[in-house]
């Protein structure tokens, strides 16, 4: 990787980590009143979609994967990715709790 993106991906790398750690977005989306807002978004993603059987999804940067997992809900293949180790392991932890099928993670 030529040394000028490597600063660029450095740089977001340590932002998407501290926002996985201070306010991790699993917080919002399950808060009863702050995650309004955001689980209203996902409604209105799923409804802009439409029918999901058989449709492969990416999802990038999925953190700990409250979309990811609406999607797979709906009928979705999704492939989920995100550069922090640590919230594609709490997406694993999900899939293997909800014995979700239709999620892949990356």
């Amino acid at each position: 990787m030529p040394e000028k993106f490597k600063s660029v991906y450095d740089d977001a790398y340590k932002a998407a980590k501290l926002e996985f750690i201070e306010e991790p977005m699993d917080d919002y989306y399950n808060h009863p009143l702050a995650g309004i807002f955001s689980r209203l978004r996902v409604k209105r993603i799923i409804r802009e979609i439409g029918k999901f059987s058989s449709k492969n999804i990416l999802e990038v940067g999925c953190e700990a994967g409250y979309v990811s997992i609406k999607l797979a809900e709906n009928g979705g293949n999704i492939i989920a990715l995100d550069i922090i180790e640590e919230a594609i392991d709490l997406l694993n932890s999900k899939i293997n709790k909800y014995n979700i099928a239709n999620i892949k993670t990356l």
